[in-house]
Order: C-alpha cells, then sequence, then structure tokens
C-alpha cells in the first residue's frame, strides 16, 4: 500500500497543485527582499541563516501565504483517500489482501507524513535557497534582525541547524495533524473537498474566540492555535498552548483508530 500510494499520488493532479504553492510561496518570499538587497546597497546583509520565511519572512506577506497555503498543503495528499477508494471500489481489492484494520492504520500514516511533508517542504527548501544566496555571516548583534518572539529563537544563535530542525519537526507536525483531521471531515461527511478548507475555518473560528476569552480570562492567553505554531510566534511554553493541536490529533486517532475500526466502506 505504500509503494501504492507513492505512485498514485505523484499521479494526481493534486501532486501538480501541491509543487506550484510550494514554489509560488517561495517566490514571494525570496525574489522580492533578493532584489532589495541587490539595487539597495543601504540594507543590512544577513546571515544566510537568518533569511529566510521563519526569520526575515515572518515580518512580511511571505509568512501569511504560508499560514495560510499550509492548510491547503497539508489537505491535498492524501486526506480524500477513504472517500476516493469507497467511490473507485480500490477498498475491496485491499481488502483481498490485507484486513480492514491495516488499511485504516496504514491510510493513516500515509496521510500523517504526506501532509507534513507537503508543509515542512516549504520551509526546506526556503532555507536551502538562502543559504544558496546569502553569505555564510556568523550571527552577531550587528548584523541580525528578527522577532524575539519567535519559537526557540534563542536556540539559533548557539545552533542554527538545531534550531532550523527544530522549526522543520514542528511543522511537519502540525501538517501532519492538520491533514489527519481533513482526512477525518472528508470521511465524516463523505466529502473530497470539505477537508481542504475546512479545518481553516475551524482555526479561524478558535482565534477568533480565544481573542474575546484572552481579555477577560488569562487562563486563555497560553491557547494557541494551529497558525500560531505555523508562524513560529509562541511566546510562552506551556501545556495549554498545545490542547487544540493534541485534541484534533486525538479526534482524528480515536476516530480512524477504534470508532472505524471494522467498519466496511460500502
Amino acid at each position: 500500500m505504500i509503494k501504492e500510494s507513492f505512485y498514485r499520488f505523484f499521479k494526481r493532479k493534486r501532486f501538480f497543485f501541491t509543487i506550484f504553492i510550494i514554489i509560488l510561496i517561495n517566490l514571494v518570499d525570496i525574489l522580492p527582499r533578493r532584489k532589495a538587497i541587490i539595487f539597495n546597497d543601504k540594507l543590512i546583509v544577513q546571515s544566510s541563516f537568518l533569511e529566510n520565511i521563519m526569520i526575515n519572512g515572518s515580518l512580511g506577506n511571505a509568512i501569511i501565504m504560508f499560514v495560510f497555503l499550509s492548510f491547503i498543503l497539508a489537505s491535498l495528499p492524501m486526506a480524500d483517500s477513504f472517500v476516493e477508494d469507497r467511490e473507485s471500489g480500490i477498498y475491496k481489492t485491499y481488502m483481498l489482501k490485507i484486513t480492514d484494520k491495516e488499511y485504516t492504520v496504514k491510510k493513516f500514516l500515509i496521510n500523517f507524513v504526506y501532509a507534513g511533508l507537503s508543509v515542512s517542504l516549504v520551509l526546506l527548501i526556503n532555507i536551502a535557497v538562502w543559504l544558496l544566496l546569502r553569505p555564510s555571516l556568523p550571527i552577531t548583534y550587528y548584523n541580525t534582525t528578527f522577532n524575539n518572539d519567535l519559537f526557540l529563537i534563542k536556540l539559533i544563535v548557539k545552533s542554527p541547524l538545531l534550531f532550523y530542525l527544530a522549526s522543520i519537526f514542528i511543522d511537519f507536525i502540525i501538517g501532519g495533524i492538520i491533514g489527519s483531521f481533513a482526512m477525518f471531515l472528508n470521511d465524516i461527511f463523505k466529502s473530497k473537498y470539505l477537508g481542504i478548507g475546512g479545518v481553516f475555518i475551524l482555526d479561524i473560528i478558535l482565534d477568533l474566540l480565544m481573542s474575546i476569552l484572552r481579555s477577560r480570562f488569562e487562563i486563555f492567553n497560553n491557547f494557541l492555535s494551529l497558525s500560531s505554531f505555523l508562524n513560529g510566534v509562541i511566546i510562552k511554553h506551556s501545556f495549554s498552548s498545545f490542547i487544540y493541536p493534541l485534541l484534533l490529533f486525538l479526534i482524528s486517532c480515536l476516530y480512524f483508530l477504534i470508532f472505524k475500526k471494522n467498519k466496511e466502506i460500502i
């Protein structure tokens, strides 16, 4: 199933749309700022470890695109595969080779990995390109410009590699959670497309609700949406910051690995 899912994804139209979005986000981040440096020598040339969408990009439009489009990226690869298998009859073919439980678990894990890779690949490519475009300057007080509220930002001075590995890993996990809940929405409502926008709409509603509650109750100050993790701005670190992502992942896991177990897709 893993090999089949790999070939299946690369043959789908959604694959080309995914690649288009990844390239678009990077172009919006790289082209304007690269041109500004070339034609304006008054700007400070940042270290190659600082010129990327997570650091300087967090001050512009590119990170907004990344946060918004990450919900689409994570939902595109395989979030509709349960519905598609049911409609096409592929499910019955799988049942001749594996059990229903094995099928469900593998589908869930494959979707999580593909969704996580689709989101984290944006950051990985962006960092790699900026490393090629900028000089490898040491990170010092006179050549650094970044948001002090970024998650684990103090780590970048000690080890840029560890900082970016942590950032890419976080994006991978959040992307996987988005993809898992998108698959949940698609399967519940028997739709191929509801999950693409459903998780994003839910996240917006949560942000609005939290904005209201934070002004009245201090306990909600650390309660974060998925968007907060994607843009890297996590001011305080507490267990409550991870409640929402964990809740979405738990709902998806319980549905696919327990409630949907041994349930035939007709």
